[in-house]
């Protein structure tokens, strides 16, 4: 994370970065991030204790920052609700008809989302497979 912040601000990483423990990052970051107003995005995690880890390094001090987490994890999300200025949005899965609808305007775009009959089976499976979540369906 402390490399892609230095990327990000297109200045160097602390020397010898690799050969630091877990306390000195929290603290590269924590002194990064001092007296700055921020947006970060962490998306797609899976690993409950990860706010544990991070939670340090990310100081606020009334300026302002967010913190954006993405996960389909619920213990994820429990993990962080644990810290009293978090907020948890739960977003909910398509339901079968609204992911058959996506699908097929995706799949098939040069028909007007309408999905020939004699596909009409495999796509079902297909959309079920995805478990209602937007981004399967759209990439699949």
């Amino acid at each position: 994370m402390l490399k892609e912040l230095c990327k990000q601000q297109e200045v160097n990483p602390p020397q010898r970065i690799h050969e630091m423990d877990r306390e000195s990052l929290v603290d590269e970051v924590r002194n990064y991030l001092q007296e700055k107003r921020y947006v970060v995005v962490f998306d797609d995690v899976w690993n409950s204790d990860f706010w544990d880890d991070i939670q340090l390094a990310m100081i606020d001090e009334k300026k302002g920052c967010r913190i954006l987490i993405t996960t389909r994890k619920m213990d994820v999300a429990d993990a962080c609700r644990k810290s009293s200025f978090v907020e948890i949005h739960e977003l909910k899965s398509l339901n079968d008809e609204q992911s058959l609808k996506l699908f097929n305007k995706r799949a098939f775009y040069d028909l007007n989302g309408c999905c020939p009959e004699n596909l009409l089976h495999i796509s079902s499976k297909i959309v079920e497979k995805c478990d209602g979540l937007p981004l399967a369906i759209v990439v699949t």
